[in-house]
């Protein structure tokens, strides 16, 4: 092996390595906004009404609020 291709290979088992060292971390913050969500109680968040309409089956349309927490960023939907 040439000594560009060692360097390449040392390289990419170091961007392996912080990518996983990235990962794990990013899991944890995960871990503790969910947390944060959990405890938020949501007073004011921003609904927008959305719906699929105009299908041949009118059973078939729907209809739904997409809901989000300015305060902890939680976001999800509600049936109409």
């Amino acid at each position: 092996m040439s000594d560009g291709a060692v360097n390449s290979r040392a390289l990419q088992v170091g961007i392996r390595y912080e990518r996983v060292r990235v990962e794990k971390e990013l899991a944890a913050l995960e871990v503790e906004l969910a947390q944060i969500q959990g405890i938020c109680s949501h007073p004011s968040p921003v609904k927008i009404n959305k719906g699929n309409t105009g299908n041949y089956d009118r059973s078939a349309d729907s209809y739904w609020r997409e809901c989000a927490c300015p305060g902890c960023g939680k976001k999800w939907t509600e049936d109409q």
